[in-house]
């Protein structure tokens, strides 16, 4: 140990000041939450208050709609995050011209580089706009339907949040599951076609399979995030109307900075840190890598 040290003490020295931020400034506010959600905290004073935080969580109405919407959006974002990310990978997998592939996907990662706060007002202001001259409720007007209030209406709110982004294909997701099928060998597409295999049979059989570590990571951060974000509301809805869009993220933000309920706030973090650490585990465990099954 001593000898690895003197041999690469200098690089040892090159990371401390990154070590000393990272606890400075990510893992001391973390911990020092998981202490201060046994509180009563209000930013001046804390006082200890057992477990009194989540037994109040048990009873709290808002939270337990706020958890109700973010699993629907978590289900909604899973599948939107994924199925047409795969079926688009495997379209320009499968087209024959590589030099038009090569064009299609330079398209369709453009769309990663506009901020998604741009793309949330472009819907809001525009597409989704509750007024006539809206884009989809001119569409709708011109079909002889009514117009909607979308985010301004507490049946459509939620539903209007999972339009958002409407084809849902594109970006890095695409990518990473393009790349995964381009590393399929290409032995075995030969082998599958030598024995007679179908696209739809190679595609379930062959491509789907050999792609499920890509899967398994987005499955894992698509939970992580669907159980932390809560940007869309902040920005947009402010969890309304009414608590139509509310989420736990939002409600502990509104906790903290508008009721000024610091311990609380922290509490609900650190149910819902908990959340995700068993969520992450379990994925873990019986969704299985390619190079898992393989080993």
């Amino acid at each position: 140990m001593l000898k690895n040290y003197k041999r690469y003490g200098q690089y040892y020295l090159l990371l401390l000041p990154a070590f000393i931020l990272l606890i400075i400034f990510s893992y001391y506010p973390s911990f020092s939450g998981l202490i201060y959600a046994f509180t009563n905290w209000d930013a001046a004073t804390a006082s200890w208050v057992g477990l009194d935080n989540f037994k109040k969580i048990l009873n709290d109405r808002i939270l337990k709609e706020s958890v109700s919407n973010m699993l629907i959006l978590i289900g909604a974002g899973l599948v939107i995050g994924n199925v047409p990310q795969i079926f688009l990978a495997e379209l320009l997998f499968n087209l024959k011209n590589r030099r038009l592939s090569e064009r299609y996907r330079f398209l369709f990662t453009l769309t990663s580089l506009v901020p998604m706060v741009v793309i949330m007002l472009i819907w809001t202001q525009l597409v989704l706009n509750p007024s006539p001259e809206g884009l989809m409720n001119s569409i709708l007007l011109k079909l002889g339907g009514d117009a909607k209030g979308w985010f301004g209406d507490p049946q459509m709110a939620l539903f209007s949040m999972i339009l958002v982004g409407f084809p849902w294909v594109g970006g890095i997701n695409f990518l990473i599951y393009l790349a995964g099928l381009q590393g399929i060998p290409e032995s075995v597409l030969d082998a599958s076609k030598i024995d007679g295999c179908g696209t739809m049979r190679r595609i379930l059989f062959i491509d789907f399979p050999l792609i499920r570590s890509q899967l398994k990571f987005f499955i894992i951060m698509g939970i992580i995030m669907g159980i932390q974000g809560f940007g869309f509301q902040l920005l947009i809805t402010d969890g309304g109307p009414g608590t139509s869009t509310m989420v736990p993220g939002m409600w502990m933000y509104k906790n903290a900075f508008k009721y000024v309920k610091f311990g609380y706030a922290s509490s609900i973090g650190l149910v819902m840190f908990v959340s995700i650490l068993i969520v992450t585990l379990l994925n873990l465990k019986f969704i299985k890598s390619t190079e898992e099954e393989v080993g």
